[in-house]
């Protein structure tokens, strides 16, 4: 942010506060105009309007900060009524206090009785704190709920950046190539498995574009993809990747983001050696709070570029749509554990 829009924006904030200052010193003025309004003693009574106008003002930014302190203590959302009631006692109190003293000064000055001008303010205050705190209240609503859309926008945009990002690895030219070779192989070696591998890498990308909309999908749902899944990366490693599922039928009707199992199996496929003589199992099952993926940590294979997909991008839309936290234990077996929501 260069200075011009510093200066601009302190510009902005000190004509805000100028205008308000000056409609409540006509307020201030005003009220005592009204209820002075019947005396003719003092020739200097305009000069006492102008120090209750300036009175009103600093009284006023007195409130204003207790106003936010209250905030702070007392919640609109949560204690509406309790936070409208002592907003309306506080102000009233502290204005009445102020112009209570300024009375007093104004009644010895010019030898007058202040018991009746005491009573006015007190109702006239008591309105106009009222009036206040319902202006204050319609203004804070209004501000609460365009930070809650705001926030609602940022959110769902963030949350379509990450689902976008999980259909980009999926289908990355990388993806497809290791498939299509894999498919070119078989046509000579096996052409009625490489229909099957066709037809299961169709269903793999059909439910990746239509997952994509989705934030949530039943475990059920991802397990039927990962059953194709499961067949493209044992065809491709020649069975060295197998894939144990231990789940119960309440389990399978639990909800996980979207492709955040199939994530999960392909960072333990990619970062782990699968032989046929030492094959990488992979296991799916779960507790009482968790689907868990599993896999023993085996020799890493040599170094591959990584497309920053994976771990981060469950972790991150989790924290989008639940208040708990995917759990990682990395240890001689590497552990996530995807919280259950129903």
């Amino acid at each position: 942010m260069n200075e011009s829009s510093l200066d601009t924006k302190d510009m902005r904030i000190i004509k805000s506060k100028l205008f308000i200052s000056t409609i409540i010193f006509v307020l201030g003025y005003s009220l005592f105009s009204f209820v002075y309004n019947y005396e003719e003693k003092i020739s200097f009574r305009q000069l006492y309007y102008v120090v209750a106008g300036i009175i009103s003002v600093l009284t006023f930014y007195m409130v204003s900060r207790i106003s936010l302190y209250l905030d702070q203590r007392i919640s609109w959302i949560d204690n509406l009524g309790l936070r409208l009631l002592s907003g309306i006692l506080v102000g009233y109190l502290i204005f009445l206090f102020s112009y209570t003293v300024l009375v007093q000064v104004y009644s010895i000055i010019a030898d007058l009785e202040n018991k009746e001008v005491v009573y006015k303010f007190s109702i006239l205050l008591f309105l106009l704190s009222i009036t206040g705190n319902a202006v204050y209240l319609v203004f804070f609503s209004y501000n609460h709920y365009a930070e809650q859309q705001l926030q609602s926008i940022q959110l769902e945009s963030k949350q379509i950046n990450l689902q976008l990002d999980v259909l980009k690895s999926q289908i990355s030219p990388h993806f497809l190539f290791n498939n299509l070779n894999t498919i070119s192989f078989l046509i000579t070696e096996d052409a009625i498995k490489a229909k099957t591998y066709i037809r299961q890498m169709a269903h793999c990308y059909k439910y990746v574009l239509d997952s994509y909309n989705k934030v949530l999908v039943r475990l059920s749902e991802e397990l039927s993809f990962v059953k194709a899944y499961q067949f493209l990366i044992r065809t491709r490693h020649n069975d060295a990747v197998s894939i144990k599922k231990e789940l119960s039928e309440k389990d399978l009707s639990v909800k996980v983001p979207a492709l955040s199992v199939q994530l999960l199996l392909e960072n333990a496929v990619k970062h782990n050696m699968a032989t046929a003589e030492n094959p990488l199992v992979i296991k799916i099952h779960s507790d009482n709070n968790h689907i868990i993926v599993s896999n023993p940590k085996t020799e890493k294979r040599s170094a591959k570029k990584s497309t920053g997909i994976g771990l981060k991008n469950i972790i991150g839309r989790y924290a989008l749509i639940s208040n708990r936290n995917v759990e990682v234990q990395d240890g001689d077996t590497f552990v996530v554990k995807l919280p259950k929501i129903y």
